[in-house]
């Protein structure tokens, strides 16, 4: 089961809030059923809140290529077949053949999100033969024992329920002696979007999120190190990497927020109110001037032994 309480940093106004609420969420058996989370988190992602989401490389794409390539850095992928898991629109995919590698299968769990990566790589001109496709569960990869010379998953863990899980097959499918590399959200990753998101919610509205714990779980390097750990992986390395996001305005900021993340949150809020929810969002990001954010990325490395 996914751990109770939020592991992100909150504004200290709303920590008492959130957490009762996630005790409100487990007590009525709502944490442990993974099965709605993860397809909340699918929905989202297939374009069923926003359709801000078809739109994640216009707000996202200097962002997660920062993260890419921080990622892969001294990670060699000369000749290698390499799985990305949650590639998303394949941000991090296109790294990696950049970097050399042999052959990438690009792997999520939105269709929507995979049809973005295909066209991408078409639009590059890879040979079909250099770039595959698949739509799969990371806690359950399709794939046999020791595929890959490299397994890599760059800002996914953090929305999969059953992380440990996630990793062991991440570690399952790479040859041994091959590597491991995973980014995920930090502990303060979107702190200043996620403050503005919670701090518009009126208490009429907070009701359509009663009982509701937010599928999404930070990790600091010791947290990433035990699950790294927890799979016997050796060679393990963690580092932290943090910046500053700077936007425009409040409203640059929100689209953002909401074309990166899918916002399927507001799954929670009736479909008739949704558009004006957003709205009242936007215009507050805009009011508070939310123009600049920490961001927050912890990286973990790992061998497979030999």
């Amino acid at each position: 089961m996914p751990a109770v309480l939020y592991s992100g940093k909150l504004p200290w106004r709303m920590k008492p809030m959130i957490y009762l609420n996630n005790v409100v969420a487990w007590m009525l058996g709502n944490t442990k059923d993974t099965g709605a989370m993860k397809e909340r988190v699918r929905q989202g992602y297939e374009g069923a809140v926003t359709d801000d989401v078809f739109r994640y490389d216009d707000f996202g794409l200097d962002h997660y290529t920062k993260i890419a390539l921080e990622l892969v850095d001294d990670t060699d992928l000369h000749a290698k077949e390499v799985l990305d898991v949650g590639c998303g629109t394949g941000i991090l995919s296109m790294v990696l053949m950049e970097r050399g590698a042999k052959k990438v299968v690009c792997g999520d769990m939105s269709g929507n999100m995979l049809e973005q990566c295909r066209k991408k790589v078409a639009d590059k001109g890879y040979d079909v033969d250099q770039m595959e496709f698949r739509e799969f569960d990371s806690e359950s990869l399709p794939f046999g024992d020791s595929t890959f010379d490299v397994v890599v998953s760059s800002m996914l863990l953090e929305l999969v329920p059953d992380q440990k899980k996630a990793v062991a097959e991440m570690v399952r499918v790479v040859k041994p002696g091959g590597t491991l590399a995973i980014s995920t959200h930090g502990p303060e990753h979107y702190y200043e979007l996620i403050d503005a998101s919670l701090s518009c919610v009126s208490l009429t509205e907070f009701v359509h999120f009663l009982g509701y714990r937010h599928e999404v779980w930070q990790m600091d390097e010791v947290a990433l190190r035990e699950i790294l750990r927890h799979t016997g992986v050796v060679d393990i390395r963690t580092r932290r990497l943090q910046w500053r996001e700077d936007f425009r305005d409040g409203g640059e900021a929100y689209d953002f927020f909401v074309g990166t993340s899918s916002a399927y949150w507001y799954a929670r809020i009736p479909e008739h109110k949704r558009a004006d929810f957003s709205e009242k969002s936007r215009r507050y990001f805009e009011r508070r001037n939310v123009k600049s954010c920490g961001m927050d990325v912890t990286l973990g490395y790992g061998r497979k032994p030999d």
